[in-house]
């Protein structure tokens, strides 16, 4: 079904309503003029290539359709692309004054009116009134704060914008010293949105790479066409159906590889990394648990698998669990980060706060978690938190600021590692001219000795 819808919005966006329906949703003004500007460029290097390789009019009008076909679809990807990327802007802008404001008083109310006002007017100026609105008007199911929250959350979703309002709701609530909290919270949002600048240069950088290759590798083959244009003309391969076709689909493939290199831009900076499924994560533990597995192979690839996740994502739930030391004893943090943790740690944790409930004042459930990777970074935090566990008041905090600053450095090395993945897609297309052109030159190759022999022959 989905697809099926996909492919209807394609098609759709032949439209010239529809089209101009979708760039308005993203807040910008269409110009039909450079629309037909760009079209006629478009054709213009079409009609060039045709001559250049010598291509039939009939191949030069499918390469022609096929352009107007996609050409709609990455004029949408270029405004995508720019949306996206103030949208991120926003939702920066958004975290950092929200907890400044919430500083000054410790009211969420008035640090929402204070937050809106910087905002001209656009989302999120209308999002945050819809919430000053909701939080007014007093009426709601079950959570007050986060019913409103969520409609911030809905337009602009990630972690830490859910992390930023649960905490503030936290303290709205229960009241206490907020200042570490909100040091934090405004550490790991700047080393977040450092992150991704870079990954956004890396893919502009990627984009560009994509072109040059194209470029180059049209480049050369022309050169190659050129010198079977100069042969002799019983051995010309230049107006054979299979040639044609052949550099016909090589045309097709390069405006593919060439609209996928500007999808690849066109995603959203704020939209949470989407875990495993559960079940499989469960069955990854269950092989690497096994004290004698009888598939040597499987279990090295689920451990190897399991150690990049918790690589990952215990930075993330250290995070989340420093956040709520600053109200809550170690055990009852850890309790309530179960719920939310990252299905690769969920496990252990179930495990540890069982053993915690036997043993609340003994080194061993802390150091049992995660012991059969021997992953010294997670030794050290587990040694930390019982240490917080075990001291007063005034001495946990210090040692939670050490616990944060040690964990910094994991979360900006976690922040790269999701940077890698993302990236593998605008790397991949980087490859792919070099597989067409190698494709063309095949084809060309077996062509011209079929007729080369043939002639030979006879």
């Amino acid at each position: 079904m989905k697809k099926k819808r996909k492919k209807e919005h394609a098609w759709w966006l032949l439209n010239p309503k529809y089209l101009q329906k979708q760039i308005d949703g993203y807040g910008y003004y269409f110009s039909w003029g450079n629309y037909v500007i760009s079209l006629l460029i478009s054709f213009g290097g079409i009609f060039v290539c045709g001559r250049l390789f010598s291509l039939s009019w009939y191949m030069v009008m499918i390469l022609a359709v096929a352009w107007i076909i996609m050409l709609p679809g990455m004029l949408l990807n270029g405004y995508k692309n720019m949306y996206e990327h103030k949208k991120f802007l926003e939702a920066s802008d958004y975290m950092e004054q929200i907890l400044y404001s919430f500083q000054q008083e410790g009211k969420i109310l008035s640090a929402l009116r204070d937050t809106e006002s910087l905002f001209p007017e656009g989302r999120m100026r209308t999002t945050i009134g819809e919430t000053i609105a909701y939080i007014e008007q007093g009426t709601y199911e079950h959570d007050l704060y986060q019913e409103a929250f969520q409609k911030i959350e809905e337009q602009y979703p990630g972690r830490r914008m859910i992390a930023i309002h649960s905490f503030l709701r936290v303290i709205e609530k229960n009241g206490g010293d907020y200042r570490n909290g909100i040091r934090l919270l405004l550490a790991d949002k700047a080393l977040w949105v450092e992150n991704v600048l870079l990954l956004q240069e890396e893919k502009k950088r990627g984009r560009t790479r994509v072109i040059v290759a194209l470029l180059i590798t049209i480049l050369l083959a022309a050169v190659f066409h050129g010198v079977y244009r100069t042969m002799p003309e019983q051995y010309s391969i230049i107006n054979n159906s299979v040639t044609q076709i052949a550099t016909t689909c090589y045309f097709l493939l390069n405006m593919l590889i060439f609209r996928k290199a500007n999808q690849e831009l066109a995603k959203s900076w704020l939209e949470r990394e989407i875990e495993d499924d559960e079940k499989k994560v469960r069955e990854y533990w269950k092989i690497v648990t096994q004290k004698k597995s009888p598939y040597r192979l499987s279990y090295r690839i689920c451990y190897n698998w399991l150690v990049k996740e918790i690589n990952l994502r215990f930075p993330q739930w250290l995070m989340e669990l420093a956040l709520l030391l600053q109200g809550n004893n170690v055990q009852v943090a850890i309790s309530k980060t179960v719920t939310e943790a990252p299905t690769v740690l969920r496990p252990e944790l179930e495990k540890m706060i069982e053993k915690l409930k036997e043993q609340p004042e003994s080194m061993e459930p802390y150091m049992e978690f995660l012991n059969m990777f021997q992953l010294s970074y997670v030794q050290s935090a587990m040694k930390m938190l019982y240490a917080i566990s075990e001291s007063g008041n005034g001495d946990s905090q210090e040692q939670i600021q050490v616990m944060v600053q040690r964990n910094e450095k994991l979360l900006d090395q976690a922040e790269k590692i999701l940077n890698e993945r993302k990236l593998a897609g605008i790397t991949t297309v980087g490859y792919l001219p070099q597989i067409t052109i190698s494709f063309e030159m095949m084809i060309n190759m077996a062509v011209f000795m079929m007729v080369f022999l043939t002639k030979m022959s006879i």
